[in-house]
Formats: structure tokens, C-alpha cells, sequence
């Protein structure tokens, strides 16, 4: 089942994510199996040293999924690994999961790794924005029009005659 020190082969046909139309009861039976047999063979492998990074490849004879689907098709297998670690799987500071997929017969793999560092997501700042454009006519005649119902239309607005 091993294919290395750090990888783990687990033999479980991730489905295709947040698209499985399936029943609710159907659904729980399913990650229900994909969770005990992610268990049985956690069980025997040395837990790594925390923190660290989680690679989970999803590997399906498939052209593939998004990235939404992808973590989706996974997400019974990062529920177990991170029980078997001892973490709450929202806890990103102390285990990082990536997710990658790839061609091949049905298999999830899990590759334990160094910890990930940096952020999760990269924002660019650049020079300062353009200024925004104004609102359109048909904006400001409703604003115009809320305000004067109100009784707080201020006096640069259209009269509502122009209306």
C-alpha cells in the first residue's frame, strides 16, 4: 500500500465532489466506508512530526475535476487524516492540506510533507485603484427618490418632476 516513506495509497474511488447527486442516507453510507478504510490503514503508519503539510491526490481514470469538486471528492479523507493526526481540520497553522489529481486507476494518495509556509492566498497590491465611475442615471434617481420620501433629500438632487 506504501509507495514511499511519506505516501500513503488508499484504495477509495473519490466521486466527483459537491456533484454526486446521491441521497442523504446513500451519501453517509458512502463516506462512512471511505473514512473506516482510510482509518484501517492510517492506523499502522507512524504519525509525522506537526506541523506539516498534507498533499491528498486524487487519482481517477478521469479527465478530472475543479478545485471546488476536487476538495469536495476529498473531504472524508482530510475529516480522517486529520483525526488520526489529532487536529481540527480547520487548524491551518498546524497541518496545510493540498489537494492535486492525476490519471490512473481509482486510488486516493496521502503524501505528508513539511510544513507549507507563507499565506494561503496571495494578494497583490499594485498602485492605487481608479477612482470609481459614478453611479448610473437610473442609481441616483432611486437613491433621489428614497432620500425624498425619507424627507432627507439633499439640494443637489433632481427635482421629481424630472422624474
Amino acid at each position: 500500500m506504501r509507495q514511499g516513506a511519506d505516501v500513503i495509497e488508499l484504495p477509495i474511488a473519490a466521486g466527483r465532489g459537491m456533484n454526486n447527486r446521491e441521497h442523504w442516507r446513500a451519501r453517509a453510507a458512502r463516506v462512512k466506508k471511505e473514512r473506516e478504510a482510510a482509518a484501517w490503514l492510517l492506523v499502522r503508519q507512524p504519525r509525522p512530526k506537526l506541523p506539516c503539510s498534507v498533499l491528498l491526490i486524487r487519482q481517477a481514470p478521469s479527465n478530472g475535476l475543479d478545485d471546488d469538486n476536487l476538495a469536495g471528492s476529498l473531504k472524508s479523507v482530510r475529516d480522517e487524516v486529520a483525526r488520526w493526526l489529532g487536529v481540527d481540520d480547520r487548524d491551518r497553522m498546524t497541518v496545510r492540506y493540498r489537494y492535486a489529481q492525476r490519471r490512473g486507476p481509482w486510488a486516493v494518495l496521502v503524501e505528508f510533507g513539511e510544513p507549507a509556509v507563507g499565506a494561503q492566498f496571495v494578494i497583490e497590491m499594485g498602485e492605487e485603484p481608479p477612482p470609481a465611475p459614478p453611479p448610473p442615471a437610473q442609481a441616483r434617481r432611486a437613491k433621489g427618490a428614497a432620500a425624498i420620501f425619507s424627507g432627507t433629500a439633499p439640494a443637489d438632487l433632481e427635482s421629481p418632476a424630472s422624474f
